[in-house]
């Protein structure tokens, strides 16, 4: 199922900083920006709006590629003609908490690793594949993965606050060569011997 939207609204906040490390775990101390006022906290803020694509993946075909390839046991997988059953496997098994930006995900968490480098994957195809399509390069253009929908947004990352509708475009007139120059990348791995 796929979606297009030219009004996403985004908000970018930040309430301090740290020095040395950033994982809490690692002893960072988050310092909150210093008080215009005794005891009211800064906290700035950006809102931005967008357009984007929302790729909602079908949770059938995900499980069946979990059971193909043994990341899931039979036994631990749902009855895949039960569409309730089968979403309240995604809501049960994919935890999004073990998930942190900018890391790796333990491979021992499975189910979740292997659906969030299923649908990462996905996305950094569509990504590239919009950029040779729209005219954006593919660092204006980001991601927001749902794991647990399973679904991925693929938007237009824009700091100046408005819409050059390249997304747009390409959903309503090239959605077409779109999926089609991502499977044909898909296809060619250039770690491949």
């Amino acid at each position: 199922s796929v979606q297009v939207c030219g009004d996403i609204p985004f908000i970018s906040c930040s309430y301090g900083y740290t020095r040395k490390e950033t994982e809490p775990g690692n002893g960072a101390v988050l310092r909150a920006f210093k008080e215009e006022k005794n005891g009211v906290k800064n906290i700035y803020a950006t809102k931005l709006r967008t357009e984007g694509v929302l790729f909602e993946f079908d949770r059938v075909r995900i499980l069946q590629w979990l059971l193909k390839n043994k990341y899931i046991e039979e036994a631990d997988a749902p009855d895949l003609n039960d569409d309730t059953a089968v979403k309240l496997w995604f809501a049960n098994n994919i935890r999004p908490d073990l998930i942190k930006p900018f890391s790796k995900i333990d491979p021992t968490a499975a189910p979740t690793f292997y659906v969030y480098s299923l649908i990462h994957t996905l996305s950094h195809l569509l990504i590239r594949s919009a950029a040779g399509l729209c005219g954006l390069d593919k660092n204006s253009i980001s991601e927001y993965v749902l794991p647990g929908v399973p679904a991925v947004l693929v938007y237009c990352q824009n700091s100046q606050g408005f819409n050059l509708g390249a997304l747009f475009n390409i959903f309503e007139a090239y959605f077409d060569k779109w999926i089609e120059n991502a499977y044909n990348s898909a296809k060619k791995c250039i770690f491949d011997p």
